[in-house]
């Protein structure tokens, strides 16, 4: 969605964060001087453990994961 970004770190208050869990498909635009003027942080997330990895190839191996595609 174009400026979400910007969107979003207008939203934030003044040293907070902007979490980004989504994969865009497209380059976002960013406005570098807005985070730096809000002391803002952005970090990515990914919403998988690394126990859930290992469930799910346990699940693989013992038949309880369909893995034909």
């Amino acid at each position: 969605m174009p400026g979400s970004p910007t969107s979003a770190l207008a939203g934030l208050v003044p040293g907070g964060r902007l979490v980004v869990a989504a994969l865009h498909e497209h380059p976002t635009e960013l406005q570098s001087t807005q985070l730096m003027m809000g002391e803002a942080e952005i970090v990515g997330a990914v919403g998988y453990r690394p126990t859930e990895f290992d469930a799910v190839m346990a699940a693989m191996v013992d038949g309880g994961c369909d893995t034909t595609g």
